[in-house]
């Protein structure tokens, strides 16, 4: 279950702990986890962040993807030093939401929180959430 609390921040609102996943001995190296943003007409500039730990791997989790979803305009993801979660991908489902996909080389006894912070004047006071997550071997869209 997500857990979502907010602080007020000049541009809007960062909300921590949006959503946590965890696993044990699970096979996968693919994450999938839908949002609460539609396309292209939510308009919405938003940072998505991982930060935890991966235990298989032993190494830090943090990592970050970028979305605009005007226009099927889509971001990228950013990875930094903290290996054991990569930012793979940003895709569009077919239910017509924004999905981020993450992977591990190592899905063993996995864990990350998710952040969300608006990126610029557009996002800003949107509250972002996940509708249903999948972990699997699928390296494309899943949803």
């Amino acid at each position: 279950m997500a857990k979502l609390s907010t602080t007020n921040i000049s541009s809007g609102i960062q909300q921590h702990g949006i959503f946590q996943f965890s696993n044990g001995a699970s096979s996968g190296n693919y994450i999938h986890m839908e949002t609460t943003i539609t396309q292209p007409s939510s308009n919405i500039m938003m940072m998505l962040e991982a930060v935890g730990y991966n235990y298989g791997a032993s190494l830090p989790v943090r990592c970050a993807w970028t979305f605009y979803s005007y226009a099927y305009a889509l971001g990228g993801g950013n990875n930094g030093a903290y290996t054991g979660l990569s930012a793979d991908g940003i895709y569009y489902t077919s239910a017509g939401y924004v999905a981020i996909r993450a992977y591990t080389s190592s899905p063993y006894y996995l864990g990350f929180t998710l952040d969300a912070y608006p990126a610029a004047g557009n996002g800003g006071g949107t509250i972002i959430g996940i509708r249903r997550v999948s972990q699997n071997s699928t390296s494309g869209a899943y949803y």
